[in-house]
This record gives structure tokens, sequence and C-alpha cells, in this order.
């Protein structure tokens, strides 16, 4: 059995970076680190974190007063930002490309701002409390309901952007379901901002070329993950034969469709730790080797 990873498995440059600072905040103070809800969306790095006394915290407010607090990389509501830092100590780990789109929805506040995203993700949350109006687009129906234009009726100007780890499709779909709204001059502007992480675009890419000469895929993510679920719906749009797992143990639960394959792709979400990949990896080897 080969076992072929593609370029840009695993953590994305953003994740790494953060991941370096909090490792880095954890060895310069005592105590408990409390981060906004999950610092990247897998449950089993979340178990890790809790090995160095790193924690999720979904109250912050409950927190005592200078308190060590996180802001993961998805981002948080900027309102909620500016009080913490009042009574907590609060380092912003904010992934610079979610920075950066929070910045550019702050500089179109006077347009009415379509953000394309999952709803309740915590980057969409984020998102959200930078602009001044919004319309959130989590589905190609959303485009279609009547509320779309009520929005927009009084603020004829519009500004687009989407969630780092949205759908492209989706994206490119209400990209020109408003420039066709100018054309027919129902808005007077549109500006446009393509805001998807070219790394999660690069990775699917990749799996997919490498996909196409393999007999089977394995995709590490976590189902809480919209970048894991996005890369495996992908990939089964090209190939019957993909499957998905969040751990090792997992590997059992797909053991008799994979055991007789020749070449097996396994690739890692933007959000699956190295270890997890390392560990699956070495599981395939040993069951390739005992065949």
């Amino acid at each position: 059995m080969q076992i072929i990873i593609p370029e840009g498995s695993g953590f994305c440059p953003g994740v790494i970076a953060a991941e370096k600072k909090l490792l880095k905040i954890r060895k310069e103070n005592k105590g408990p680190i409390y981060i906004s809800g999950m610092f990247i969306h897998n449950k089993e790095y979340e178990k890790y974190l809790n090995g160095f006394n790193i924690k999720k915290t979904e109250n912050p407010f409950d927190l005592p007063e200078d308190s060590i607090f996180v802001i993961a990389t998805h981002g948080i509501d900027r309102n909620i930002e500016a009080n913490l830092e009042k009574r907590l100590k609060v380092f912003d780990l904010t992934c610079p490309k979610v920075k950066q789109i929070q910045k550019l929805i702050a500089q179109n506040s006077d347009k009415t701002c379509i953000i394309i995203g999952k709803e309740g993700h915590p980057e969409t949350t984020g998102l959200k409390s930078y602009a001044s109006s919004y319309i959130l687009i989590s589905s190609q129906e959303n485009l279609y309901e009547p509320t779309i234009l009520e929005k927009i009726k009084e603020n004829r100007k519009i500004a687009l952007f989407s969630q780092t780890t949205s759908s492209l499709a989706l994206f490119n779909d209400s990209k020109n379901f408003f420039l066709k709204l100018k054309k027919d001059g129902k808005i007077e502007e549109v500006k446009i901002f393509n805001t998807i992480c070219t790394s999660v675009q690069y990775r699917e890419q990749k799996a997919i070329e490498v996909s196409r000469n393999c007999d089977v895929s394995i995709v590490l993510g976590d189902y809480l993950s919209s970048n894991s679920k996005r890369l495996y719906d992908n990939l089964k749009q090209k190939n019957d034969e993909v499957y998905f797992i969040e751990k090792p143990d997992d590997l059992s639960k797909i053991i008799n469709n994979i055991k007789d394959k020749n070449k097996v792709m396994l690739v890692s979400s933007a959000s699956t730790p190295s270890f997890i990949e390392d560990s699956v990896k070495n599981m395939l080897i040993k069951l390739g080797s005992s065949g």
C-alpha cells in the first residue's frame, strides 16, 4: 500500500503561527489560560491543549479579573473584545487573514455588507460586528429570499465578503447575483472582495489532483470544522471512494474498505494537527506491510 499526502495538508499558515504564539504565552505565564471557544475546530486538539492547562470558555465575562484570555483564530465580536480588554489580560491570536476582512468590512461600513459564510460560525459572528448593516448568505436559497431586496432598499450600495473557509462556488454565485442586480438598476454600487483563504483553496486543488491517481481517499478532520467538511464534499464530488475520519481510532471503521487498495491518499484539513495525521499514516503503513 502506497500512502500519498498532498501538498498543503494539515494546519494552514495562520494556525501554525497562532499555535506558536499560544505555546509562547503558555511558557511565559502561570495559571490557566482561557480561549474564546475552541482554538480550532478539532476536538482532539482541544484535549491536547487541556494538557497544558489551556481551556475553552463560552462565558469569558464570568472569568476572574486579570485572567489570561486568548482570542482564537476565528476572532470574536468587536464589542465583546473591547469590553473584555477592560478586565482581562487579552491576547489576540485572530488569523491575520480574518483580521484583514474585519478591517475591510469596517472600511466599508457605509454600505450593506454581504457576508458569505456559515450561520453561527465564530468567524462570521465576529465579521458581522464590524458592519453597520449586513446580510449573511449561507446557501444559494438565501439569495432568492424576498427580504434580500428589502434589506438593501435604503442603502443601494453593497460590499461582498466571504468567510475564509466558505465555498468559492457560493461566493461566485453571490457575486453574479448582485452584479445582475446592479445591471438591472436595483442597486447602485457593488464592491467585491474575494476573502476566501488561498491556502484552503490550494489544499483542495492539490487533493483533487492527487486523488485522481489514487484508489481511495481519506480526509482527516472534525465534523465541527467547515473546511474539513468542504474538503470532503469537494473530493466526494469527484470520486465515491472518499472517507472522513476524525481520529486514528476511526480507521477501524473503514478498514475493510481500504485494506486491499494499492494507492491511498491521506489529506488533513486546516484544523487537523500533525500528530493525528502522523498517527493515521503510521497505522496505514502498518496495515500495508501486513497485507
